[in-house]
């Protein structure tokens, strides 16, 4: 029974074709070529290169009819229980494939599984966005509320601000009312004390005039008596001369009446250097000292004498003079010491030193001839 095929040979017709078919088919030349044919062949042949043996190819069988018995003692499977298998060897491209095809699948699969736990299908992806949201809204109504009192905080303080501004404004109003006030007091206090000022001042114009005419009234009757000088002189060119107040009104000031009344003394008023107050016993007493027109009282030295140097070395020159004009119950000392001298171009307003009784001036110049 023949089984016609278009890609191969049909099964084997006996058996010693079926084991040579099983068998690999080993050439001269170089492995992995198998012969185009089947059978013997001693002839080598152009094959194919492959990396895989030629795979087994039946051919159609009819199995309509009866199979042959199985034969476990045949030479078909003892042949084929003798025959090594074949191996497979993959290359390193092939394992670079099935690495990257790994991978690659590896990334599909997780980003499948991403995606399917971002979906809005996935329920633990809308239970984690729901409580998302929740925080997010919770959040956010913490942040409203936080917003909320510091606007409530805000509008207390700006409430309170504009009520320290209306109580300033206020104040400051009350405070410009009594400035104004004050202002208003204090002029018309100063306008007081101006016309009370007036009024003192004439009172006391008048009061003055009024003492004035009191005063010349009891002055009309005051006068001294005849000043009398003093018999010895007081020192050179002066006299002093005493007089008693006549006339003084009772209840008036007898200081003030002393020395305020003048006397004719030499010819000229002039009021008293000195005013006593003997009361009932001696009366009111002025004393002038008198330093003018009193020729009696002037004295001078007159034929200055040269008496050699004081001293040996000394470098001063003695020059003595006799007093003149000196009256009797003078003080010679006081007389002699402020007399004025004139010599050698000099001038002296009395003697360096006065010796018998004042009676003698001496000088003592410089001179170089002394020294």
């Amino acid at each position: 029974m023949s089984f016609p095929s278009s890609d191969g040979p049909g099964p084997p017709t006996n058996a010693r074709e079926e084991e040579q078919r099983l068998l690999p088919q080993h050439t001269s030349g170089f492995p992995g070529y198998s012969a185009a044919a089947s059978g013997h062949s001693h002839f080598k042949s152009q094959g194919t290169r492959s990396d895989f043996p030629t795979p087994y190819t039946p051919g159609i069988i009819d199995e309509s009819g009866p199979l042959p018995p199985f034969n476990r003692d045949g030479p078909i499977l003892n042949a084929q229980i003798g025959q090594n298998k074949p191996q497979f060897v993959p290359d390193i491209g092939t394992k670079g494939r099935y690495l990257f095809m790994l991978i690659l699948g590896g990334l599909i699969a997780w980003f499948v599984q991403d995606a399917w736990a971002m979906s809005v299908l996935n329920p633990s992806a809308v239970e984690r966005r729901r409580l998302g949201w929740d925080r997010d809204y919770t959040k956010h109504l913490a942040q409203v509320s936080t917003m909320q009192d510091i606007t409530a905080k805000w509008a207390r303080e700006i409430e309170q601000h504009a009520s320290a501004i209306e109580a300033m404004r206020k104040e400051r109003a009350e405070w410009d009312k009594a400035r104004a006030q004050w202002q208003a007091e204090r002029r018309e206090h100063e306008r007081l004390q101006e016309e009370q000022m007036k009024i003192d001042l004439e009172r006391q114009r008048r009061e003055l005039e009024k003492e004035k005419e009191d005063e010349e009234k009891k002055k009309a009757g005051l006068k001294w008596q005849d000043p009398q000088p003093d018999q010895h002189c007081l020192r050179f060119g002066t006299r002093r001369y005493t007089a008693k107040l006549e006339n003084l009104p009772e209840g008036y000031n007898r200081m003030k009446a002393c020395h305020e009344t003048q006397a004719w003394i030499n010819g000229r008023w002039v009021t008293p250097t000195q005013c006593d107050d003997g009361r009932a016993w001696g009366g009111v007493q002025g004393t002038w000292i008198v330093d003018w027109d009193e020729g009696g009282c002037r004295t001078f030295f007159q034929n200055f004498q040269d008496k050699g140097c004081s001293a040996q070395g000394s470098g001063k020159r003695r020059i003595e003079s006799q007093l003149q004009n000196l009256q009797r119950g003078d003080d010679g000392m006081r007389m002699c010491s402020s007399t004025p001298a004139d010599f050698h171009g000099l001038h002296f307003e009395g003697p360096h030193s006065c010796v018998s009784s004042g009676r003698n001036g001496l000088w003592f110049i410089e001179d170089g001839s002394c020294a």
